[in-house]
């Protein structure tokens, strides 16, 4: 991902866009800071799930991060869509009561446990 990354961010300095002095290093550091984000986020969403704010306050936190995405860039304010709130009630739809992450299709759910094959 890292080498994807990193070649985006020197297109975007030659393009005028980003203003980053090291691609490579931003790209780390840009992959590490969303991991990690992403990580409270989804741990916060299934800590506070009946929480009834925990979806405006995911999105102000996104929101947030994103701005900080733009200033590590050296991109201009704005560009980088903000999520909507849409966005998290989506998330938040795939997740059971139970905890578990849907997926859809049938592929099963995430996190449960693996089917015993039925006997005839």
């Amino acid at each position: 991902m890292k080498p994807l990354v990193s070649r985006i961010l020197s297109q975007g300095v030659q393009e005028g866009v980003f203003d980053v002095a090291d691609p490579e290093e931003r790209a780390v550091l840009l992959l590490r800071m969303m991991n990690v984000m992403a990580e409270i986020q989804t741990r916060t969403l299934l800590e506070r799930k009946q929480d009834p704010e925990v979806l405006s306050f995911l999105q102000r936190r996104a929101n947030l991060n994103l701005e900080f995405v733009e200033r590590i860039l050296g991109a201009p304010q704005g560009s980088i869509e903000r999520m909507s709130q849409g966005v998290f009630e989506r998330i938040s739809e795939t997740i059971h009561t139970d905890g578990e992450i849907r997926r859809e299709g049938s592929h099963g759910t995430l996190g449960s446990k693996p089917r015993r094959p039925q006997r005839p």
